[in-house]
């Protein structure tokens, strides 16, 4: 018999009382797959509420054994827990991992879809679209939806079917494209590029890698993801462990620039960006972030995007051109 897919969920709550519901819909929502060939890894990130483990093992009974709960020792991140039931995973040997947060509602298709993807042996990631709901599961109208997730959704809408090593595609064009509870990948490349211990945009950090690594995603436009949205963020990390709101954009630009970085040097490696053309890139995504930051109403970080942009921009041989939005 051929080992499961593995689905990672990671869990942090404080207030049992406000997360309970939505780990039931998550939980559920893996219950009621077409395709039985999974096992969940529910990851839970030392969470400050009295017998979490045994609580998650009432919660996870009626999945039939197809579920390994773990506590983290301290609280490192999201994508810390990730990495943990990473390494789980592949210990049991499952060839591919879905992501699956703790409030997210993956639909009945899911495992199916993912599993023969997988088959093909030039896809690396897959993911599919989403569809915000509120605390109850109903949909949320686009004119109450933040307008960053209008934005991907935007995003979305526009992509093919296949994208081929979109590493650059990311960097300089479109940003954050795959919904975390809505992405799969191949173990083994889960295992390559490590989530990192932070507490926002660790995702955005490790898409720059998985893209870097190259390959074939396929987007399966069809399949959308219940991402939940509250107004409280309940059972979530939130941007208050950053104190002020500055303080929190910064340290999401640090991450960005870090992941691009990292990215980029993997795709050299690669061979997917020449090693000539890096600086040209590099140039590419300060634009790209500069008209971010400009959304996002940041004009000091958006000044620094647009400086680096032009400190690139000169490092490329013969270039004269102004950065955009200068």
């Amino acid at each position: 018999m051929p080992a499961p897919a593995a689905v990672v969920m990671p869990h942090r709550t404080s207030d049992l009382n406000a997360s309970d519901g939505f780990l039931r819909d998550a939980l559920d929502g893996l219950a009621a797959q077409t395709d039985d060939g999974w096992h969940l890894f529910l990851v839970d990130n030392a969470s400050p509420v009295p017998d979490v483990r045994e609580y998650l093992h009432e919660r996870t009974r009626h999945l039939g054994g197809r579920a390994t709960v773990a506590v983290a020792p301290d609280n490192r991140g999201a994508g810390h827990a990730r990495n943990l039931g990473i390494a789980l995973a592949a210990a049991m040997g499952c060839p591919s991992v879905s992501y699956n947060d703790a409030d997210d509602v993956s639909p009945p298709e899911r495992i199916a879809t993912v599993r023969a993807t997988f088959e093909r042996p030039d896809v690396n990631v897959t993911f599919g679209a989403f569809r915000p709901i509120d605390r109850n599961g109903a949909p949320v109208r686009p004119e109450d939806q933040a307008p960053h997730l209008l934005r991907i959704q935007g995003e979305l809408a526009q992509l093919p079917d296949e994208l081929t090593d979109p590493f650059v595609l990311m960097a300089t064009q479109v940003g954050y494209f795959m919904l975390t509870s809505a992405t799969s990948v191949r173990t083994a490349i889960a295992r390559s590029h490590p989530w990192p211990s932070a507490y926002s945009a660790e995702d955005l950090h490790t898409w720059y890698r998985y893209c870097a690594h190259g390959g074939t995603f396929v987007y399966h436009r069809s399949m959308r993801i219940g991402y939940r949205v509250t107004g409280d963020n309940a059972g979530s990390e939130s941007a208050d462990r950053y104190g002020e709101a500055s303080t929190f954009w910064e340290s999401l630009d640090r991450l960005e620039i870090d992941g691009f970085t990292r990215g980029l040097d993997v795709a050299v490696a690669r061979g997917i960006v020449a090693a000539e053309d890096r600086y040209a890139v590099t140039a590419a995504f300060h634009d790209r972030t500069a008209h971010v930051w400009q959304l996002c109403e940041q004009p000091a970080l958006r000044r620094k995007s647009l400086d680096l942009a032009a400190e690139h921009r000169r490092l490329v041989d013969g270039a004269v051109a102004e950065p955009v939005g200068a």
